[in-house]
């Protein structure tokens, strides 16, 4: 009975992990859409009313930061995290990237605080700006539920050692 156990608790895990990439390839769509949006203005779909302004909110003077627009930091993050995320999960093809659990623990942990700074960036931003972007907002609530899953997970195999 307890051996079924731990192979739920087991499979329960690796669905959670399943499912933070999932979120994290969601993540990767709407950065790469902002990203399209901020070079190629014009094909924002987003309503625009007294609260809703996307287009505002992503040609503010706080759309960037240190010269680089956050729509393409945030495509980076997207991109650093899939990979962590896959290396965590052993995929076969990004193991020659990282060698050692360390190492992928450091680099999650600097990764997590640049995405965590980010989110506070962007909804201090918002407020500064007067008009919240729907997918601005979606970014920030993905990057939200990725790092509170994997700390989940993490904390979880802690207690179960």
């Amino acid at each position: 009975m307890s051996h079924r156990g731990d192979r739920q608790r087991d499979a329960d895990g690796e669905n959670l992990r399943h499912f933070n990439i999932v979120l994290a390839l969601v993540l990767l769509s709407v950065s790469v859409y902002l990203t399209i949006q901020h070079f190629y203005s014009n094909i924002l779909v987003c309503s625009n009313n007294s609260i809703i302004n996307c287009e505002s909110v992503l040609h503010s003077v706080y759309a960037s930061f240190l010269g680089i627009p956050l729509t393409v930091l945030a495509l980076i993050w997207a991109i650093g995290i899939i990979l962590i995320l896959l290396k965590q999960n052993e995929m076969m093809f990004v193991t020659l990237l990282f060698k050692k659990k360390q190492i992928i623990d450091f680099i999650k942990l600097i990764w997590y605080v640049f995405g965590s700074v980010g989110v506070v960036y962007s909804i201090i931003s918002q407020i500064l700006v007067g008009y919240i972007c729907i997918y601005c907002i979606s970014i920030d609530i993905l990057i939200i539920l990725i790092l509170g899953i994997d700390i989940y997970l993490h904390k979880k195999r802690l207690v179960e050692w």
